[in-house]
């Protein structure tokens, strides 16, 4: 019987559990709630500036080299538009006599 194929163990092992997997989960009831301290402090945003204190100062200046290379590369565009009128005609301007007639009707006297 030597020509029968070998037979493979295709049974995977459990994963090795860590000791805290094994142990029961404590009981709730017993246990005291952690407190969550949920105020801001100032001081907390000062750490996080100053742990990302140089990818700020990467940041700013690659937009400051960027956008002063930009504006000294590109070429300046100067648009403007206007309108002369040339007529032979005089102007009609009303005079100020003309406006403060119409004002000695019964209806505009206080």
């Amino acid at each position: 019987m030597q020509n029968e194929p070998e037979k493979l163990d295709l049974t995977v092992p459990p994963p090795a559990g860590r000791k805290d997997d094994l142990q029961p989960p404590p009981p709730y009831g017993n246990e005291p709630v952690p407190e969550f301290d949920d105020s801001v402090d100032f001081r907390d945003y000062l750490e996080v500036i100053a742990r990302r204190k140089w990818l700020i100062l990467a940041v700013l200046l690659t937009s400051i080299i960027t956008t002063l290379v930009l504006s000294l590369v590109m070429k300046p565009l100067y648009r403007a538009a206007g309108k002369i009128e040339l007529t032979f005609q005089s102007p009609h301007v009303t005079k100020f006599e003309e406006m403060t007639a119409g004002l000695a009707t019964p209806d505009f006297r206080n």
